[in-house]
């Protein structure tokens, strides 16, 4: 029998980016490798029901990928998810889209800013760990993201307004 895949890469040790999950198959490769939580950051073809049985929490946040800004409440709703499941201990993210070009890479860099990352360590943990990523899709829009959510605070103070504190070594 072969070993089950699913294309994805770890961008730190619990947090990893990559394409969507379509199949069963890529649901047992996850659950093969501890991952916790799904977050897709897709609008279409969600799939839930692979996820069923599985005890992988998925959680659905979607953004059409169509080089228009993404507004604020795309990257709140989505790094809310992803910070409330790092904060637990032993939890491990899959932060995915379509081709895992874009709109996951765009979210992953956000995760990471709040976890404390400056831009350039953040850009480069993704782009050396997803080698098809040649540049963040909607890092601006990120970035006023995260300013909304959090003020005027400088990476070494980030802290999101409700009472999550991840380590930094995720």
């Amino acid at each position: 029998m072969s070993k089950s895949t699913h294309d994805h890469q770890w961008v730190t040790e619990r947090i990893a980016l990559g394409s969507a999950v379509t199949r069963f198959s890529h649901v047992r490769c996850l659950a093969a490798e501890n991952v916790t939580h799904v977050l897709d950051c897709r609008v279409t073809n969600p799939h839930p029901e692979l996820y069923a049985h599985s005890g992988i929490v998925h959680q659905q946040c979607g953004a059409i990928d169509d080089g228009v800004a993404k507004v604020d409440g795309w990257f709140h709703g989505g790094v809310r998810f992803a910070l409330e499941a790092l904060a637990k201990p032993n939890t491990r993210l899959l932060i995915h889209c379509l081709l895992g070009v874009s709109r996951g890479p765009a979210m992953t860099f956000a995760v990471l800013r709040l976890l404390g990352f400056t831009q350039q360590d953040a850009e480069v943990r993704i782009k050396a760990a997803r080698e098809i990523v040649r540049r963040i899709a909607y890092q601006e829009d990120a970035e006023r993201a995260i300013a909304a959510l959090l003020g005027p605070q400088e990476p070494e103070s980030l802290q999101p307004n409700w009472d999550i504190h991840p380590k930094r070594d995720v």
